[in-house]
């Protein structure tokens, strides 16, 4: 896979997607076969071929992605169809690979279309027609996509404090736990909302693979903790928000000489409508510290607020 690649046509967004089935769905991944090109440009009878054959990695669906350079357009919920009845005549062929790979479910594939653009109206008709819709709003002479960024994603998340697996769910909670004992004992229980599984989802583990919380929220100002997936460093990143300029710009000052912060650099941005300071934290030294470095940073800006409260 190349460091850097620049999307022009159809096959480049066909390639990235094959390399890095994650992007469409986080339960979605690459097939291995014997004589189907693990996936890649599947020949089917009657002379179909479809451009990505994926599997469900939990329920072992067989997913069908077909890409379009351009807008969608009324044939290609058509096109899809024909591929989910080419597909099923695989069903009667006990010879078939994708029989061995899939069995049964091969009668129930999953329908994908990534086109550029889909407007509402023709969204909701496929839908209707069972198939799931995927836009890049990018104009194609201009996107560029980092290789190198997706596989650093997935080097950093292997080699993570908190290894990506099945249980990374379970290790994010027992940090939530910890987080959440320092925000109540300093009382500021407002600011604390319990994770709830979002509609529609299904494996619970999958549902939050990463810390990502509000630990401080005001009339005009919240406090965010995430890990930064796209950090060379995979560190915590502290966010001061708020999209009242003024106040913020008030408050950058203090904030960035609060201890806790004292060996960090920070990150300003007033541009648009949403504003906000950023720091970096070692994940590992901030998990080792949380209930230290939490408390420094709330009650450092509830000295922050009452300061400037007082003026």
């Amino acid at each position: 896979m190349k460091i850097s690649r620049k999307i022009q046509e159809e096959k480049d967004i066909q390639t990235l997607i094959f390399d890095n089935p994650w992007l469409l769905d986080l339960n979605f991944e690459r097939i291995v076969s014997r004589t189907l090109n693990n996936g890649w440009e599947v020949e089917l009878p009657f002379g179909n071929r479809i451009d990505v054959l994926l599997k469900h990695r939990i329920d072992n669906r067989p997913i069908i992605v077909e890409f379009k350079k351009g807008d969608f357009y009324r044939e290609n919920i058509g096109q899809l169809l024909s591929y989910k009845a080419a597909i099923l005549q695989e069903f009667s062929n006990p010879d078939s690979e994708l029989i061995e790979i899939f069995g049964n479910l091969i009668t129930s594939p999953i329908l994908c279309l990534v086109v550029k653009n889909c407007d509402d109206f023709s969204r909701s008709a496929c839908h209707i027609s069972g198939i799931n819709v995927y836009e890049y709003k990018n104009d194609l002479k201009s996107l560029n996509v980092s290789a190198s960024n997706l596989i650093k994603i997935e080097n950093i998340l292997h080699d993570d404090v908190i290894p990506l697996s099945y249980d990374r769910s379970k290790n994010i909670e027992q940090i939530y736990q910890r987080m959440h004992k320092v925000i109540m004992s300093m009382g500021l229980n407002e600011s604390w909302k319990e994770y709830t599984r979002p509609h529609g989802e299904y494996y619970d583990p999958l549902n939050h693979l990463f810390i990502n919380k509000t630990i401080y929220k005001s009339d005009e100002m919240w406090i965010g903790v995430y890990e930064d997936i796209l950090d060379k460093e995979g560190r915590i990143a502290i966010d001061f928000f708020s999209y009242n300029k003024e106040l913020l710009q008030k408050y950058e000052k203090d904030i960035i000489k609060m201890p806790i912060f004292a060996d960090n650099k920070c990150k300003c941005h007033y541009e648009g409508n949403e504003f906000y300071i950023t720091f970096h934290i070692n994940k590992l030294d901030f998990i080792n510290r949380l209930e230290i470095i939490l408390k420094s940073i709330l009650s450092g800006f509830q000295i922050i607020e009452n300061k400037h409260k007082d003026k």
